[in-house]
């Protein structure tokens, strides 16, 4: 045997063993890629809600402002129709838009 095919030998047996290898270590690497895209996406969604849990919280709050508020404004409009009937004249009526809410 010439040394050149020795060499051509070795060469092949050398690939066919490396991509053996290569096919054994696939279905690993896909699944650590799949778990590190979970992982991903977990990580962005829990950032998402995080987001979203505190906007429902200011809008809670800001809520809960705006209904005490009204109830103020509803109080002094009550005593300031009573102020202008009991000087005789009669208050403007107040028009209310309707209010849609979607659930």
């Amino acid at each position: 045997m010439s040394i050149e095919l020795i060499i051509g030998i070795v060469g092949v047996l050398g690939s066919l063993a490396a991509t053996y290898i290569a096919l054994r270590k696939q279905p690993q690497e896909i699944l650590k890629l799949d778990a590190e895209a979970t992982n991903l996406y977990a990580q962005a969604m829990e950032k998402a809600q995080a987001s979203f849990m505190a906007r429902i919280d200011n809008l809670e709050v800001r809520v809960t402002y705006l209904e005490e508020e009204n109830e103020l404004l509803k109080d002094w409009a009550e005593r300031l129709v009573f102020q202008v009937k009991s000087l005789g004249a009669e208050p403007v009526k107040m028009k209310l838009k309707p209010v849609r809410i979607s659930k």
